[in-house]
């Protein structure tokens, strides 16, 4: 059996860096790069985009105006169906990550090295037990009742990529690798910042494109996830968490977080 390819966005430096685009149309950008990998162009629908993004599709259609407007796309229809091309200069030198079932395997075997576990809590070490971007620490999270999230030493040059530019194969081989065991090439983060940096969250970008999504109970605001950590993330210390059970008349339990901002600072 083939091994199973897992596939990412990866936008361009000098789309990132660009003022002339919102943050939405960057991550769009990506997702067409993506597409575009096989056949130079990319089929997707409107609807498609906004199900992948969770927004309407006018704000699609505002994404895909500004990208057209700025030469990073163009656009064609062929019997009813459009397609979208990437401007050919933005696809020089883009390496697109794709991993393999092997490379992931032996990541695992990695990972559970002495080595690796040595790396992680002298970073952890380092960095004082304490997430780099958020600014969050185990006492932190005791007091906030989120100890549950955990703090992880991440690794800056990702493991599968050094895998893949040193042609690792084994764990031997992994053991001679000098920077998977650099603490400089280490950094610790908090859960919900490390699935940040892997993209397993896209909401922080596309926060300014949701908008506040609420709902009232009680005369209480409840918001989403997204703010919650959001907040966290601009290192604010001015909200309050609170978690709240009920159970509706089918008998089905309820839980959502709410958060009380307080003002904001001048």
């Amino acid at each position: 059996m083939a091994d199973k390819v897992y596939r990412f966005i990866i936008v361009p430096d000098k789309v990132i860096q660009s003022r002339d685009l919102n943050n939405g149309a960057k991550l769009l950008l990506g997702l067409i790069m993506r597409l575009s990998n096989k056949n130079g162009y990319c089929w997707a629908s409107n609807k498609y985009f906004a199900d992948c993004f969770d927004v309407n599709r006018a704000t699609v259609i505002r994404w895909v105006n500004e990208l057209k407007e700025y030469k990073y796309i163009k656009c064609s229809v062929k019997k009813t169906r459009r397609r979208i091309y990437i401007n050919k200069k933005l696809l020089e030198n883009i390496y697109y990550c794709q991993v393999s079932k092997t490379v992931a395997n032996l990541k695992k075997s990695i990972c559970k090295m002495y080595q690796y576990r040595v790396w992680k809590k002298k970073v952890k070490e380092r960095d004082k037990e304490k997430c780099r971007l958020c600014g969050t620490t185990v006492v932190k999270q005791l007091e906030n009742g989120t100890s549950s999230i955990g703090l992880v030493a991440h690794h800056i040059l990702p493991i599968t990529l050094l895998i893949d530019y040193y042609s690792i194969t084994n764990k031997e081989e992994a053991k001679k690798c000098k920077l998977l065991w650099d603490i400089d090439n280490g950094i610790t983060l908090c859960d919900r910042c490390h699935m940040m940096k892997h993209g397993v969250k896209y909401w922080d970008i596309l926060f300014e494109e949701r908008g506040r999504r609420n709902a009232t109970i009680d005369n209480t605001t409840y918001y989403k996830q997204e703010q919650l950590d959001s907040a966290a993330l601009a290192n604010r210390d001015d909200f309050d968490i609170e978690e709240k059970e009920w159970t509706d008349k089918n008998g089905k339990k309820h839980k959502r977080v709410s958060i009380d901002y307080g003002e904001k600072p001048q």
